[in-house]
């Protein structure tokens, strides 16, 4: 079931518009099936979850720049909010990174 998820969501990022997602095709399939890529689940990680679930929604925002920015743009609003510094730096992090500044 795993393996058949991924292929799925390689499949995806294959045919996106995106060139950096269809470079990353691989790595990002892998990162987006721990981060559970939906953006409610997400922007309610950002919102209440725990640290880690946190991350992962960054993570999730960060893979989303380009294909989605306005979604990552409010998960990061949401983070750059938080109380812990460290949940806002890695959103800055995130929004530094080259396939952010489009």
């Amino acid at each position: 079931n795993l393996l058949c998820s991924d292929l799925q969501q390689v499949e995806s990022l294959l045919q996106s518009r995106c060139e950096w997602e269809r470079a990353g095709a691989e790595a990002n399939a892998e990162k987006l099936r721990l981060a559970q890529p939906d953006f409610t689940t997400q922007l309610l990680r950002i919102q209440n979850g725990t640290h880690i679930e946190k991350i992962d929604a960054i993570t999730f925002a960060e893979l989303r720049n380009e294909a989605d920015p306005d979604a990552a743009k409010e998960l990061y609003q949401h983070a750059m909010a938080d109380g812990n510094c460290e949940i806002r730096s890695a959103a800055i992090r995130s929004m530094s990174k080259p396939q952010a500044r489009h």
